[in-house]
């Protein structure tokens, strides 16, 4: 088996030159994983020559990244413009 990974895990899938975000559902036969590309409950099995780990995979839940990097709009109760509050942008 080539590279290992774990239930769990965040790994990004290429596929031609496309770049998509997976997370390791368990371990299939052979030289690969079934692992899920989105929300629902169907895992594909995907060979590791595919999968490439993440160097910072611990850092957060990909929601909180994503949550925590969307700047936050308000409208100006004075002048009724949208404003960034909150929390800031990347």
């Amino acid at each position: 088996m080539g590279i290992e990974f774990e239930p769990g895990e965040l790994f990004v899938y290429t596929n031609g030159d496309r770049w998509e975000l997976g997370m390791v559902k368990r371990p299939g036969n052979g030289d690969g994983y079934f692992c899920w590309y989105s929300r629902g409950n169907t895992a594909a099995f995907t060979p590791t020559s595919c999968m490439h780990k993440l160097s910072n995979a611990g850092f957060t839940h990909i929601e909180q990244l994503l949550d925590d990097a969307t700047p936050r709009f308000e409208h100006c109760p004075s002048c009724g413009r949208k404003i960034e509050t909150g929390k800031e942008s990347w």
